[in-house]
């Protein structure tokens, strides 16, 4: 039979419904996929002494991994002649593997991978699993017995003819150079048997991936890496090879592997054929390094150049930019696909293969893209989720996100190899990594760490500013690395802003009117520190300023696509917002107000105004309300020592240097803005947390889920604790959400609040849970100016 007879003869065996997909051609889409895999990451089989052939696992693990589905009823649910099959049909794959003559050093492996591409192994050998491997295995009525009787004589021979075909199937798919296992005669096999003795072969592999411990559970002895690492490669590979095959079958690219490339990007974007220092620096760099420029010299380019430079010295992993807010995040991929990629700026639905975008709303986002293209609402909710899909499956050399994505290794238990083979060599950019809270900066660096110690990754720390005590937990936590700094080209140039008090509040009738003022001479950037303040200023420039907008988190996803649109300044446009205007937005306003917050902050702040220096007649002025509206914790979210040190290094500032804002003297200005007691407790809260997820994480990680998962019970407590947050459906927008046919449609109109605020609008009962919608309505006004709460 040739393979093509073969193929013909196993149409009516399916591996997929929707849509329909038979088993002989998702196989061979998958050994296809997994090529793309082996020669994107390039692995070596990190294990010494062990003569394995990580390509031969790879390959007949994808293609053999779904031979389970050959299971009569399991093809009745395909077929939609039955709703539920109830079983795992992965362990009855494990059987046909005893047609082959397997080396024992590979077949534990290749058995892994088949078995649990699914599911832990913890659930499929625990006592109260299905598989557990005891003398009842296999007796009558047990889900063993009802996988070994499931198989027709004539589905078992075609897939016989499969493996006979494995040189010809591997050879068409890309694979080069692999020596195909001996295929023994054709028999009958005795199921129960060889599915118990895979999985006894595999639970005792998973063993092997256990710290030793003594007789108290302290754990004694080295911590087996390398062979840790083999269970993240076999595992993390047959998940994404599979998940991306069955999504859409995609070639694979390095992408930003060539420095000259991005150069001619950087330098068409700029009008300039010679790179700034520390972009040079930056190309140079080989390794995990820190960035330290100026807002508006080019970080972002400089970071991409280093980015290639670790793909030229091997570094065979994705680029990471990772970004503390949606509204950033969603500026950053279309600022890359306009530099890298610029004929696709009006064909949103192609991004993604060349730099997704992947945060808590990026599915919505793409969907808001799409409506404006005019698609029509149920292709739109199509596309977008394909694209949604398809930028968490590895597809794009570049990927837009927060910490939060690599955050998940530490809390997510289910299939967490595919996440890890997707971050393993991976090329990590911070921007501004300290624009997070102590814990969640702590935890970061903590999942950092283990990338690059275990998985070969490197970082690239890029920030406008870096206080000296972060710098110090990151030189600690990282070892020595290198600081980057632009030279004399860039710290010289004339400075861009000139600070100074405002001695009154921001809704005070002396702000208004000097915000009305600014707006007849130019464009006016308005920053404050709590959503509420935002509103109420918009609510009293309304009769003074026509063209007003107001940027903040507590909008629907619809209005919150039109206000990104909207930000870009022009003159008598005012623009009043949160911190979500502080990173990473490539915006210039002529005139800057802001509340006191820490001084890392305000310069972000000061940055979207004369961003590049072009402003004629000297620094623009920025001014920093000294005081906060009456009422209680005006100063939140930041601690009051802090501001008041802030604003001690502004005045000495004002009062020194006439409030000149000059590059070479912010590094100092920073560390003053710090007092001694918070700079101890940061550093104190982020040594914790490091330890923490070193103890609870690094030592007692085991590849393929093998050990009882209960306890991440209380690490997942903690990953929803990081998040304070819910979503709610103003009672404004009951009636579009109800018309809408799908979730991702409705969704446009949720809008996200803090956890507090919940809370307080549950306790005053203007929240109710609806069923039919599956959210909550809140029961509070909704405006031009967003949620009212």
């Amino acid at each position: 039979m040739t393979l093509q007879t073969l193929e013909m003869a196993m149409e009516g065996l399916l591996a997929k419904s929707c849509p329909p997909t038979s088993l002989f051609r998702h196989s061979i889409d998958v050994v296809r996929q997994m090529v793309e895999y082996y020669r994107l990451y390039r692995p070596s089989w990190p294990v010494p002494n062990d003569s394995v052939s990580l390509p031969r696992i790879l390959a007949y693990a994808a293609l053999v991994h779904d031979f389970g589905k050959v299971h009569i009823d399991f093809q009745k649910v395909l077929k939609k002649q039955t709703q539920r099959f109830g079983n795992r049909h992965e362990i009855l794959s494990l059987c046909f593997l005893n047609w082959l003559d397997i080396p024992d050093a590979e077949r534990a492996w290749i058995e892994a991978a088949i078995a649990l591409h699914h599911k832990n192994l913890h659930l499929l050998t625990a006592s109260n699993g299905m598989f557990y491997c005891s003398d009842s295995f296999g007796t009558p009525n047990t889900y063993a017995r009802h996988l070994a009787d499931g198989i027709s004589n004539e589905g078992s021979k075609l897939l016989y003819e499969m493996l006979f075909h494995a040189d010809e199937i591997f050879l068409q798919a890309g694979w080069q150079g692999i020596v195909c296992y001996r295929l023994r005669e054709y028999r009958d096999l005795d199921h129960v048997t060889l599915m118990k003795q895979a999985l006894l072969r595999v639970n005792k592999l998973a063993k092997q991936f256990e710290s030793p411990v003594n007789d108290f559970g302290k754990v004694v002895g080295r911590i087996p890496w390398e062979l840790r690492r083999g269970g993240i490669q076999v595992r993390g590979l047959i998940l994404l090879a599979d998940h991306l095959a069955s999504a859409n079958p995609h070639s694979l690219s390095v992408g930003l592997e060539e420095t000259g490339t991005v150069k001619q990007a950087v330098t068409k974007k700029t009008g300039s054929l010679e790179l700034k220092s520390h972009q040079k620096k930056s190309v140079d760099q080989q390794g995990s390094a820190i960035l330290v420029a100026p807002t508006g010299t080019g970080k972002t380019e400089a970071a991409l150049l280093w980015s290639t430079r670790q793909a030229e010295s091997g570094c065979r992993g994705r680029t990471f930019i990772l970004l503390p807010y949606q509204t950033s995040m969603n500026a950053m991929q279309a600022r890359l696909i306009e530099t890298f990629f610029p004929a696709l700026q009006r064909d949103p639905e192609l991004w993604t293969e060349h730099v997704a975008l992947v945060h808590g709303r990026s599915v919505r986002s793409a969907f808001e893209k799409l409506l404006e293209k005019n698609y029509g609402s149920d292709e739109a909710v199509r596309t977008a989720r394909i694209q949604n899909d398809l930028a968490r499956l590895d597809v794009s050399p570049v990927r837009v996100c927060s910490p939060y994505q690599i955050l998940r290794l530490l809390f997510e238990p289910k299939g967490v190899e595919g996440l890890m083979q997707s971050l393993s060599q991976a090329r990590l950019i911070f921007d501004e990594i300290h624009a997070y809270n102590p814990k969640v900066t702590a935890l970061t660096l903590a999942a950092t760490q283990f990338l690059t110690e275990q998985l070969g990754a490197r970082v690239l720390f890029m920030t406008a500013t870096m206080p000296a005590h972060l710098a110090d937990v990151i030189q600690t936590t990282f070892g020595s690395l290198p600081i980057l700094r632009p030279d004399k080209d860039v710290m010289d140039r004339p400075p861009r802003h000139k600070a100074k008090i405002a001695g009154f509040h921001s809704i005070s009738s002396d702000s208004l009117k000097q915000i009305k003022d600014a707006a007849t001479r130019g464009s006016v950037l308005v920053v404050v520190n709590q959503i509420n303040r935002a509103i109420e200023l918009c609510d009293a420039l309304k009769p003074y300023v026509q063209d007003l907008h107001i940027l903040h988190s507590q909008f629907t996803n619809e209005a919150r696509f039109r206000i990104e649109k909207e930000l870009k300044p022009c003159r008598e446009r005012v623009l009043v917002a949160t911190q979500a205007v502080e990173v990473s937005l490539d915006v210039s306003y002529d005139t800057c107000f802001s509340e006191l917050a820490p001084l890392e902050s305000l310069l972000q702040r000061f940055g979207r105004c004369n961003r590049y220096g072009e402003r004629s007649g000297g620094p623009a002025e920025v001014s920093v309300y000294a005081d906060f509206p009456p009422g209680a914790n005006g100063h939140l979210p930041y601690e009051k020592d802090h501001l008041d040190s802030t604003l001690g290094v502004l005045k000495k500032c004002i009062s020194e240097k006439t409030g000149i804002l000059a590059e070479m003297d912010i590094q100092d200005m920073l560390n003053d803005s710090y007092p001694d007691n918070l700079k101890a407790n940061l550093q104190q809260q982020m040594a914790s947390g490091l330890q923490r997820i070193r103890e609870n994480f690094e030592k007692g990680f085991t590849p393929f889920g093998g050990q009882d998962q209960s306890h991440f019970q209380e690490l997942e407590q903690q990953w929803e604790q990081l998040f304070d947050g819910n979503e709610v459906l103003p009672e404004l927008f009951l009636e579009e959400a109800v018309a809408e046919k799908s979730w991702l449609a409705r969704a446009r109109y949720l809008v996200p609040v803090s956890g507090r605020k919940f809370a307080r609008l549950k306790g005053k009962q203007k929240i109710k849970w609806c069923d039919d919608l599956m959210c909550h309505i809140a029961y509070v006004p909704y405006t031009e100016y967003g949620l009212q709460v």
